[in-house]
Order: C-alpha cells, then structure tokens, then sequence
C-alpha cells in the first residue's frame, strides 16, 4: 500500500504468526473482504488463538514465525520461503497447521459445521433417484424442485439415462 506496507498476495489473503499471535491487514486498506479469511479469524476466535488486524510492514515477512495465504482455490497455503530466505523453521507452523485441520475438516465433513457454512450437494446419481421417486409419486412442486437442481447441476445430461429423465421433468413442468 501506499504506506509500505504488505496488504495481500495474488488474489489471496495474507496471514502471519509473531510470538503467537496471528495478524493479518485490516479491511480498512484496499484489501479483498475474502470469505476465507473471515473464516480464518472467526476459527482463530473459537480454537483460543489471538489475532489482530493491522499494518504489516513487509520487513516483518522476514521475521516472522509462520505465515501463510488464504483464498478459495488454497484454503490455507503455508508459506515456507520469502526471497530465498526461510519463514520460521522452513515448514509450516503449529499454528498454520492448527487452522488447516479445522477449515479442511468442516469443509470434507470430518468436523461439525458449527457455522453453517456447508451447503449440501447430492451426487447426480441421488437426484436422478429422488426425482424418479418424486415423478412416480405424482409430486408436483418435488419435481419442479429437483429439475432445478438437475439443471442447474448439469448444462447438459451426461448419460442417456439422465436425459431421458431431464425430458420427462421438462415436459410435465412445461405442462403447467
């Protein structure tokens, strides 16, 4: 930023551990409010980690213990390196690798999503099952439902299988 200081890496946050506290650049620079790192701070907050918000002056990149960047493509990416020159041991920190569990444990549904955070997704296979249920059922507003998820699951059906339904759905809604 203008001041020198480090604001974030390429489309990602950007994290530091220093004498066990976490800090990273407040939303008050020209920084991107990513969902990650709002996830970060609010499981930092809830696994009793100290963290603040504020200028981070590039020299401390150097210096630091752990650092790390996070974003929705790398979840949390340790940072072992800068210019050559080893963060803390060279290797991800307790920290960092504290953070990691918890995010990539909700996110493969290992850990309770406290936060609500998850959205369930159903394989196509348990929607083609649903929505054959719900058309042999005569449930109306079900296959309205599930055909909007079919659609918006697939831009086109993959298999024979899932055309055919993908018609069979259009064609009783298009009869409304």
């Amino acid at each position: 930023d203008e001041h020198g200081d480090v604001c974030e890496g390429s489309a990602e946050n950007v994290f530091l551990v220093q004498d066990g506290v976490l800090l990273t650049p407040s939303l008050a620079g020209a920084i991107l409010a990513g969902i990650t790192r709002d996830a970060v701070l609010t499981l930092a907050r809830d696994l009793g980690i100290r963290s603040r918000e504020e200028g981070i002056p590039r020299g401390l990149l150097y210096t630091c213990d752990e650092l790390f960047l996070t974003g929705t493509a790398v979840e949390i990416a340790a940072i072992r390196a800068v210019d050559r020159l080893p963060v803390g041991a060279g290797r991800p920190g307790e920290i960092t690798r504290k953070l990691q569990a918890e995010l990539l444990g909700i996110a493969r549904g290992e850990r309770p999503d406290r936060y609500g955070w998850l959205t369930r997704v159903w394989p196509v296979e348990d929607l083609n099952a649903s929505a054959r249920t719900a058309v042999s059922e005569g449930a109306m507003e079900q296959r309205k439902y599930l055909a909007g998820l079919i659609r918006a699951r697939m831009a086109k059906p993959a298999t024979i299988a899932e055309k055919k339904l993908w018609q069979e759905l259009k064609a009783e809604i298009s009869k409304e």
